[in-house]
């Protein structure tokens, strides 16, 4: 739940896609708003990236999706 109220949409507070790119010393969240449509990236430690990375999908619940739903 923490993840998700963290990386909310700026604009209208609503739930974000989110992608973690580059290596861990240097890796950022692209975040994508599907309700208003702003995108925003932000600079992630490598904990924060080794936390999304691994943590994988939430449900829009907060709640982490099982393996086998992740997209690929």
């Amino acid at each position: 739940m923490l993840v998700r109220a963290s990386l909310a949409c700026t604009s209208c507070l609503a739930d974000v896609e989110w992608e973690v790119r580059g290596v861990a010393e240097e890796a950022e969240a692209h975040c994508s708003c599907p309700a208003c449509g702003a995108q925003r990236d932000l600079i992630l430690s490598p904990e924060q990236a080794l936390r999304l990375r691994i943590g994988g999908r939430l449900a829009s619940d907060g709640w982490p999706l099982p393996p086998d739903v992740w997209p690929l």
